[in-house]
């Protein structure tokens, strides 16, 4: 899920299950603790994203929180 917010885009919790391969209701768990420890936000009605600031630069495989580094790999 956080691979796919990555790219800077909002999604739908159902875009977000899909990307994740789990149910929708696994997603809304997964995303309620992820905006709880700040590594996404939700935006307008129920469209989610990972903070700007947070954000990736353009060709970068890794998100920088801060407290913890989370790197993609390439192929997947």
């Amino acid at each position: 899920m956080l691979r796919e917010l990555a790219a800077g885009d909002t999604r739908t919790i159902s875009e977000l299950a899909r990307a994740g391969a789990c149910s929708y209701d696994s997603a809304v768990k997964h995303i309620i603790l992820m905006r709880e420890a700040g590594l996404v936000m939700q935006g307008r009605g129920s469209l989610y994203q990972i903070p700007p600031h947070f954000l990736p630069s353009p060709g970068q495989p890794q998100v920088d929180f801060g407290h913890c580094l989370l790197r993609f790999n390439a192929g997947n």
